[in-house]
């Protein structure tokens, strides 16, 4: 019989196409959401049960005071742990949306979205930008101003702007694992002290990564491929700078933009993690994907996904 009081929730990951690290310094960023979707399920218990584990679900029950509440929360995630491809910002957006429509909080996919950012960046003290909790939230190909955002609490900064860019280009995309593990936290805590400390070529870096952003979003809306796939290579020679890009990334591109792809570039903050191929058809999306699975334990063809979501 099926549990009338089972709340299903998903949404998906999602993969960097210009901007990653602007989001930190009140800039703009590029995003897609794809497909590996986190699946929660929420359902009456008799206490609260959760994996005690999981840092970022127990800063939402601290988050929101549902310490009493008799419930169960269970997650799966389809996308690789930590590998850049935004799936923490998967399970907290799909938690608190569902605990929303638990609990009858009345807040909004913005709202929903800061709440889960808050969650990690000032509840855990991590360095985090924005984007994927917004990606998250509202899916398909976004792009993100994030002006004036300087991780106050909800409610005393304003709501990032977003343009919703999905009916304008086909996006053909494989994402590819190394399989190591990064700790985002740290890499964006290092790149955001070189920036408060006034290193002239971070800050140099960071304002470009705003303009190819916006260049970026003029190429889907003018559906140039080819520009979009020029961005995405200059942003992944930036984050060669950075040092996020470490051999193991590089071997992935490497295989992606042999094999016909586009563009290939790092997710997220890299060292580690999953690369992203633009490729310029389902053909070629193919042969990249056959191509990376000779070296990667994890690939993945990418369909653009909706945002957070019931299930049935």
């Amino acid at each position: 019989m099926k549990d009338q009081n089972m709340i299903k929730i998903s949404a998906p990951s999602r993969v960097d196409l210009s901007g990653q690290a602007a989001d930190m310094f009140e800039g703009c960023t590029l995003s897609a959401a794809i497909d590996l979707r986190t699946n929660v399920k929420i359902s009456d218990f008799n206490k609260l049960e959760y994996d005690k584990n999981n840092d970022i679900i127990s800063s939402i029950i601290n988050r929101f005071n549902i310490k009493n509440k008799k419930i169960k929360i269970d997650i799966k995630t389809l996308a690789p742990r930590q590998s850049g491809l935004g799936g923490s910002a998967s399970f907290s957006v799909s938690t608190i949306f569902g605990l929303n429509k638990k609990f009858n909080w009345n807040l909004n996919l913005y709202q929903i979205a800061e709440h889960a950012q808050r969650a990690e960046s000032i509840d855990l003290n991590m360095r985090n930008g924005y984007q994927d909790w917004y990606i998250s939230s509202f899916g398909g190909i976004l792009f993100m101003n994030f002006h004036g955002k300087t991780n106050k609490e909800v409610g005393k900064e304003p709501f990032g702007k977003i343009q919703n860019l999905t009916e304008y280009m086909n996006l053909y995309l494989v994402v590819a694992d190394t399989g190591i593990k990064h700790l985002s936290g740290i890499s964006n805590e290092n790149l955001y002290k070189r920036y408060m400390k006034g290193d002239i070529t971070i800050r140099n870096l960071i304002n470009k990564l705003n303009v190819l952003t916006k260049k970026g979003r003029d190429c889907i809306i003018s559906k140039d491929i080819n520009g979009l796939a020029n961005i995405m290579n200059e942003n992944q020679n930036i984050f060669r700078v950075f040092g996020w890009s470490i051999p193991e990334n590089e071997k992935l591109i490497k295989i992606a933009l042999d094999n016909g792809a586009l563009a290939a570039k790092i997710t997220g903050a890299g060292c580690g993690g999953a690369i992203v191929a633009l490729c310029k058809d389902e053909k070629n999306q193919k042969k990249v994907a056959n191509a990376l699975k000779k070296k990667s334990k994890f690939v993945h063809i990418c369909k653009i996904d909706e945002g957070v979501r019931f299930e049935n």
